[in-house]
Parts: structure tokens; C-alpha cells; sequence
């Protein structure tokens, strides 16, 4: 057996055998060899050639094989996703002419299992076929630094939200959900549960689980400074008195007012309130009732200036006498006459 391409008589040999059991070996020369089997030497497989040694002839075998590579390996790969490609690569003593081929490519960058092959190739060696096993891990997302906490405002007619804080990984996107549905942000009152959802690079990275926080917004209270009922007394006149409002004017869009009790004539001691109707009261606070007094005083009439005319006359027994003012009572204001007889 020889490498083909390295073949020398100084490796090859006869063995003689003698009748007697005794055997000479002898070291095989050119000449021995038939011309036309000279080729044969630098043949790759089995070939038979003619030998001729004193005389006689024989035939020989010989085989001529191609050379082996030796050290060389491609190494299997299990490693994380890092983003970066790899390429596995066959290593070793790899002869400066050699060519390499990877029939199904030898780079990677994305999550999975592969089988990289390799084939070496270089003139008078055996063709060597190698194969590795490459897996890549998916990698999970740095998320250490990223919270989600509980929040509390007070409602004023803006969207409210509560938002991831810390350091969102590049590629990762965060989306919030209130009872299963998307939202940017909430307006009304209430108690929420949001989720923040993250999605990312799935292919190549670990799910992200989900965070949940409490926003709670809570109800407004509406600013009445200012705004006051106070007590007032009148005198009786006959016509309709009321309180108002102290700056009713500043009253807060959405807020109506309601006076009971007021706008009273007679003589009195009234309690006047003032209800406040909301028209948003899912996201107000109610607002207290105010109350105050309304007093209508008597007045006394002034009769300074009212006099009986005289009137003196002969008594006559059939006729009749009619005591008179000088000028006409105020309204409501009632006379009685008393007569007696001055003789």
C-alpha cells in the first residue's frame, strides 16, 4: 500500500520462499517491473502488476491510496443570540492550498438549530467531509431597570395614563391595555388595572411578561371661593324679596344653581338654600347646600300728617253725619269711627 504520489522502491519488498521453509526478502527495483506496469505505481485503487526476479515471473498487488488529512475539525456551537453573525469555521492544520466548501453555508445570526458541513479538497488527499451542530439560544431582554407603579390624580378633564419608567430595551415596544382593550389614555373617574404589554424581537427573544400597575383618578372638586350666601333683612313694602348669590357670577361651568325658599313678600323669618345641581357628578365631588336668612320686618305706618276734618253741625235726627280724613289711608289701612255728642 502507498500514497499515490509518494511512491518509492525503497518501501516495497519480495518475499522468496525456498522448498525448505526458508524465505528471503528482497528489495524490489524498477527493473523487476514490467514496463507497461511502471504506470501502475501512481494509480489510486487495487492494480496488479508483473514482477520478474531471477527468472521467474509473479504477479503483485499493490494499492495506491490518497493522503489523509489529519487535525482538522469544525466544532459545534451552542451559544445565546447576541444580534451578531457567526460563522463556524473548520479549524486545524489546514494546508495553505486546501480549498473548503460549505455546501449549506457556515453563517449564522438568528435563532435555531443547524447543521453546518464542510468538505476539504486538495490534490492528492482524500476528500474529507465534516459536519457540526450549531444552536443558538434565544436571548432574553435586559428589563432590570424598567418599573411600573401605581399612580393617583385628581380628575380634570385630560387623559391620564400610567407609563413604563427606566431603560426600554432597544426593539421593544410597549403597549397598555385596560380591561383587555388598547388605550392611550383614561379621562373619568374610577379604579383601573393596567397591563403594560411588551413585544419585541419574538424569533430571537424570550417573552417579555407583562406589568401591572392601579391608576387611580380620582373625583374634583369644584372652586366656589368667593362664592357666598348671606343673611339679608327688609322692611315690608309689599313687593318680592331675595337673597342672591355673592358672585354668582364665578360660578363653574357645569354647575347650576337652585334657590329655595326665596323670593318672599310678607312679613318673616325665612331659611333660604341654595342647592348646586352637577352636571357631571360621576367625576365631581357633590357640592354642599348653603343657607341663610331672609327676615321681612313690619312696617309701621306713619299717620303723622292724617287729621279728622271738622265738621260741626245742627243735630237733626234725620239726618246723618260722616266723620272724614284729610286725605286717603295708605292701602291695607283701615278706620273705625267713634262718635259721641257734645251738647
Amino acid at each position: 500500500t502507498f500514497v499515490v504520489g509518494e511512491f518509492s522502491f525503497d518501501d516495497m519488498s519480495l518475499v522468496e520462499s525456498y522448498e525448505n521453509g526458508e524465505t528471503k526478502e528482497v528489495s524490489l527495483t524498477e527493473e523487476m517491473i514490467k514496463k507497461d506496469d511502471l504506470i501502475k505505481l501512481y494509480k489510486l485503487g487495487k492494480n496488479e502488476i508483473q514482477v520478474t526476479y531471477e527468472r521467474v515471473k509473479t504477479t503483485m498487488y499493490v494499492y495506491g491510496t490518497y493522503k489523509q488529512f489529519t487535525n482538522l475539525y469544525l466544532n459545534d456551537v451552542n451559544m445565546t443570540y447576541t444580534g451578531e453573525e457567526i460563522k463556524v469555521e473548520v479549524e486545524g492544520n489546514i494546508p495553505e492550498t486546501a480549498k473548503i466548501v460549505y455546501p449549506q453555508g457556515n453563517a449564522y445570526k438568528n435563532v435555531g438549530t443547524y447543521v453546518t458541513k464542510a468538505i476539504v479538497f486538495e490534490n492528492g488527499y482524500e476528500v474529507l467531509e465534516l459536519s457540526a451542530n450549531v444552536v443558538i439560544n434565544k436571548a432574553k431582554y435586559d428589563m432590570s431597570s424598567v418599573t411600573f407603579t401605581d399612580a393617583e390624580y385628581t380628575y380634570d378633564g385630560k387623559e391620564k395614563m400610567l407609563v413604563v419608567q427606566g431603560n426600554v430595551p432597544e426593539g421593544v415596544n410597549v403597549s397598555y391595555y385596560v380591561d383587555g382593550l388598547i388605550t392611550t389614555g383614561i379621562v373619568d373617574c374610577g379604579v383601573y388595572e393596567v397591563t403594560a404589554s411588551f413585544t419585541g424581537d419574538e424569533r430571537n427573544y424570550e417573552l417579555i411578561e407583562d406589568k401591572k400597575a392601579t391608576l387611580t383618578i380620582k373625583k374634583a372638586t369644584y372652586n366656589l371661593e368667593g362664592i357666598r350666601l348671606e343673611d339679608a333683612t327688609f322692611e315690608y313694602d309689599g313687593k318680592e324679596h331675595e337673597i342672591k348669590l355673592t358672585n354668582e357670577m364665578l360660578i363653574p361651568e357645569g354647575v347650576q344653581v337652585i334657590y329655595k325658599n326665596n323670593k318672599q313678600t310678607e312679613a318673616g323669618i325665612y331659611e333660604v338654600v341654595v342647592e348646586f345641581e352637577i352636571d357631571n357628578p360621576d367625576n365631581y365631588e357633590p357640592i354642599e347646600p348653603l343657607k341663610a336668612t331672609l327676615r321681612i320686618l313690619k312696617t309701621e305706618y306713619d299717620l303723622s300728617e292724617y287729621h279728622l276734618l271738622s265738621n260741626k253741625v245742627e243735630y237733626d235726627e234725620s239726618k246723618q253725619y260722616q266723620a272724614q280724613l284729610n286725605k286717603d289711608l295708605p292701602e291695607f289701612v283701615k278706620v273705625e269711627y267713634s262718635y259721641y255728642i257734645q251738647k
